[in-house]
């Protein structure tokens, strides 16, 4: 019996240098934020393993097939390693409708903290997830 590792189906090719590789999402409860992810995104995560135990990481993959370079996880912090965002990067995620998303993060237990306004001929608004980081919405003219 082989030891040798299964190669995966489809060999991961590193995006150009300088590209966006992977969102890290600190979190206290990671269960609590895959749980706010997946019902403003319906992002899928993938199986826990022992390597990564499901309250330690939680990775995924974002939706679009064109990004498939690009990964990330909710990860476990402690409160002396984690402050809730004030300033700093924020992603903005690319959505149909910003008021139907705010209202999501809202139900999901998120706050806002920036009410939408209008930006590059759309609307930008931005939230706090439950463990306190920022992520804007987007939606493009029309």
């Amino acid at each position: 019996m082989s030891t040798e590792p299964t190669p995966p189906t489809e060999e991961w090719k590193p995006p150009p240098t300088g590209s966006p590789c992977w969102i890290d999402i600190p979190a206290l409860d990671v269960a609590r934020a895959r749980a706010f992810y997946t019902a403003l995104f319906a992002w899928n995560f993938q199986p826990a393993t022992e390597q990564y135990p499901a309250d330690q990481l939680a990775m995924f993959k974002l939706p679009d097939p064109a990004m498939k370079t690009l990964a990330g996880g909710i990860g476990l912090v402690t409160e002396g390693e984690h402050r809730a965002c004030v300033g700093g990067t924020v992603v903005y995620y690319m959505v149909d409708d910003v008021d139907k998303f705010v209202a999501r993060a809202e139900q999901a237990g998120g706050r806002v903290v920036m009410p939408k306004k209008s930006e590059g001929g759309g609307w930008i608004a931005r939230v706090a997830d439950t463990e306190g980081n920022w992520l804007g919405f987007y939606s493009g003219p029309g």
